[in-house]
């Protein structure tokens, strides 16, 4: 069967980690690493590879301009669209709720979380 990522995760080997790498992966899994440019990471990982490996593999960095010339259209044009629909859904029933009371507010608060709730779903389905 023919393999997208060209064999590059063939290898299942798993690294050991002991409580302390974990501290020390949770720890900096806490980072904030919005400032850090993409572009660092992906030169990091192609130079973790054999040079003479890396076009058989088909391992290489893709530009954040490369990946997000199909990533806007395809997945987050979308997802935006979507959202736009949700939210003045959410809103509608938002307005109601408040001007509503006992039960009848309970039941436009219920659906109104099941319409974000389905929404995350959808977000995360993708």
């Amino acid at each position: 069967m023919l393999r997208f990522d060209g064999g590059l995760f063939d290898d299942d080997q798993v690294l050991t980690l002991d409580p302390e790498g974990l501290g020390v992966l949770h720890r900096v899994g806490r980072l904030d690493w919005d400032s850090i440019e993409p572009s660092i990471l992906g030169t990091l990982f192609e130079r973790s590879l054999d040079p003479s490996k890396r076009a058989q593999l088909g391992a290489h960095y893709t530009s954040r301009e490369d990946i997000q010339a199909v990533v806007e259209p395809v997945l987050m044009a979308p997802l935006r669209r979507r959202w736009a629909e949700v939210r003045e859904q959410a809103e509608k029933l938002a307005e109601s709720r408040d001007a509503a009371s006992g039960g009848w507010a309970t039941r436009i608060n219920n659906a109104l979380s099941g319409l974000l709730s389905r929404f995350a779903e959808e977000i995360a389905g993708v």
